[in-house]
């Protein structure tokens, strides 16, 4: 965006009169609508503080909820002095970006910006106007995007940096946003909760992003050294200081600098692994898949909608004719097929408190890949044979706890699926075909070891034994 494009959005947001601004600068009206046309930039030789000024008097002249409404388009959660910096950083660099080409590489030019500890988190507004820059330029609207922040850093407890860039108007629903996200090794080895709860979530955020994540080991002197691209457009470069161990980030808008970069680190991830990849459950070949899956034994399902655990072929021929009875045949032999071998390996369940609450309420399930409602009588039926195989010892079920120090229930919208040697994730939504797998020896090893982590949790976020019986005998009361 121009100068004074950005200008006007901000006005817009804040309602903020330029007449008023205009009185408040001590300028003509007419001057300060010549800058919101890009018809005439301001002049900072004068006045170095100009955009400081303009950033204040904008925050002043706001109510409550102008503030809140500029607050969620620049400075997510930040405090008033925040959001005054974050608005000036926005002008600056739309202001660089409109200076004539001639000017735009002077001595004390500010194609990079230093921010403080932390801050960038909250300029949430400078990514938006990267984003729509490209979009514009372009002549598109996907969004490619390339980060080496740690998973850690921005894990699920930190959606809130895309919910803001996706509410933008000028994004919302029209701009599709790929990150490729590198991955390193040793760090993911090191902090293994955080990073499978951050694929967990973010491998099936929103619509709006779509996440490829990449595996490699950095050299051990990059280990402090992050950074975010958008495109060809922003740097946000992160450097961890070794002696405080505090975040100072640098924020780069060099055209040059960043096309050369981005177009070498792009043939780079060429040649990187993937750590997921995504298939198609209704192809022949997704069926091969799960075949292979299910025969690794040892199976470990993480739930955020119930399954149909532990049924007899009967009982699972009885719900497709009464739930499902267009099942082509093909799939009705593969399902049933398929649900004989899960009945009779050994498996592992880990399922959200909500999701089997749901079920025994409503009786929502995923069965045969379509999220259906089965009646009570069904439900009975399926409970008891579940609470059978508990005491028969067959398998091993936790109730997980929605809210919990590792993956909470709203933030995760698949369910996980893991063999001894593969594993993958798939939506609940049925309108949605998109099976992703695990391609990684490494990533199938962490998941294995995050999946135990949730298990282990202490007694105030888990119900396992007979304490996860009782429970499921207290839903057949109520059934």
């Amino acid at each position: 965006m121009t100068f004074g494009q950005t200008l006007k959005q901000l006005l817009s947001i804040s309602g903020v009169k330029s007449a008023a601004l205009a009185a408040r600068l001590g300028y003509d009206t007419s001057y300060i609508s010549r800058w919101m046309s890009d018809i005439k930039l301001p002049s900072l030789k004068n006045n170095s503080r100009l955009l400081s000024q303009i950033s204040q008097i904008i925050l002043e002249e706001s109510d409550s909820t102008a503030r809140e409404r500029l607050r969620q388009t620049y400075c997510q959660d930040g405090s008033d002095s925040l959001l005054e910096k974050a608005i000036e950083d926005t002008l600056q660099l739309a202001f660089g970006r409109s200076l004539p080409a001639a000017q735009q590489q002077p001595a004390a030019n500010r194609n990079a910006i230093y921010l403080p500890d932390g801050m960038y988190k909250n300029g949430y507004g400078i990514y938006v106007n990267a984003i729509i820059q490209y979009a514009q330029e372009a002549g598109t609207s996907e969004i490619p995007c390339i980060s080496a922040a740690p998973l850690k850093a921005y894990n699920n407890r930190d959606t809130a940096f895309w919910n803001t860039i996706l509410s933008a108007p000028q994004i919302l629903d029209k701009l599709h946003i790929t990150m490729h996200q590198l991955v390193d090794s040793s760090d993911f080895s090191a902090n293994v909760d955080s990073y499978c709860a951050a694929m967990c979530t973010f491998s099936h955020y929103r619509k709006g992003v779509q996440y490829e994540f990449y595996e490699y080991k950095a050299a051990a002197d990059l280990h402090s050294i992050q950074f975010t691209l958008i495109a060809d457009k922003l740097l946000c470069q992160n450097l961890v200081n070794p002696f405080t161990g505090t975040v100072e980030s640098v924020l780069c808008n060099d055209a040059s600098s960043l096309s050369d970069l981005w177009f070498s680190i792009c043939k780079q991830l060429q040649l990187l692994p993937k750590l997921i990849s995504r298939l198609s459950c209704s192809t022949r070949q997704f069926h091969h898949y799960l075949y292979d899956y299910v025969m690794g034994g040892s199976l470990c399902y993480l739930l955020n909608i119930m399954h149909p655990i532990c049924i007899t072929d009967e009982f699972a021929e009885a719900l497709i004719q009464q739930y499902v009875p267009r099942l082509q045949q093909e799939e009705r032999s593969f399902c049933t097929y398929y649900n004989n071998l899960c009945s009779r390996a050994v498996k592992e369940v880990v399922i959200f408190r909500s999701a089997l609450l749901e079920y025994i309420y409503s009786g929502t399930i995923l069965f045969c890949g379509t999220l259906i409602k089965i009646g009570r009588e069904h439900r009975i039926c399926h409970l008891k044979q579940l609470l059978e195989h508990i005491k028969q010892q067959d398998f091993k079920l936790t109730i997980l706890s929605d809210i919990n120090p590792l993956l909470n229930y709203s933030d995760m919208e698949l369910s996980l699926y893991l063999s001894k040697t593969s594993g993958f994730m798939a939506p609940s939504d049925s309108s949605n075909d998109q099976v992703i797998q695990l391609r990684s020896p490494l990533a199938v090893e962490h998941f294995h070891q995050f999946f135990c982590h949730l298990q282990e949790l202490e007694a105030s976020f888990v119900m396992n034994g007979q304490e996860a019986y009782h429970f499921i005998e207290r839903g057949l009361d109520f059934i």
